[in-house]
């Protein structure tokens, strides 16, 4: 696995940004991005190739009740990177004013430097909803009961969270797909 590190006898930050599949896809080609078989330990035999989340320590047999958290998991545990990100194989952080396709307006490894120099944290553009809250959104298009069961958690083991659980519930806006690129220290906090 190449990380970036020195370019032209200049430091640069190691950056690395997870592509989560669980299927063969056309990938960026720029080498910042790492595509990242989510479940590998579940279905060795469908990865066409790419790093599994199942190396070293890892969550990878829980992909089917954690998805794109097996990939973060494995990165927090396993990957050596100033900075980490995850998209996914069809989602992906853009630039809109780059020229060309949606493919080649992603976000480059010289983009998320510049970026980062200013910022310690990049997310996706905030969604609003302006006829539901994150709790109807998310109940429209998932299962109500781990919602509940999340709230319920909450309110019986760590009570100090849930004014800040109403509020993102109540929110009509959110940063939507778990797509992010951080510095180190918020990864790890993350």
């Amino acid at each position: 696995m190449v990380l970036f590190k020195y370019i032209l006898g200049d430091y640069r930050l190691n950056i690395k940004v997870l592509v989560a599949t669980h299927k063969d896809y056309k990938m960026p080609e720029d080498e910042i991005y790492l595509p990242v078989f989510v479940g590998n330990a579940v279905h060795p035999d469908n990865n066409p190739g790419f790093q599994g989340d199942d190396d070293g320590e890892n969550m990878s047999l829980k992909n089917k009740n954690y998805n794109e958290l097996t990939a973060i998991y494995w990165a927090w545990k396993n990957l050596n990177a100033d900075a980490v990100g995850l998209v996914h194989y069809r989602r992906y952080l853009i630039d809109k004013s780059k020229n060309g396709n949606s493919f080649s307006q992603i976000l480059s490894a010289s983009d998320f430097e510049n970026l980062l120099t200013n910022y310690d944290v990049i997310l996706p553009k905030k969604r609003n909803y302006y006829i539901e809250s994150n709790y109807s959104h998310y109940i429209h298009a998932h299962h109500e009961e781990p919602l509940t069961l999340t709230k319920s958690i909450i309110m019986s083991d760590y009570p100090e969270y849930l004014e800040a659980y109403e509020k993102v519930m109540s929110s009509t806006s959110a940063h939507m797909f778990n797509m992010f690129v951080m510095k180190r220290a918020y990864f790890n906090q993350y």
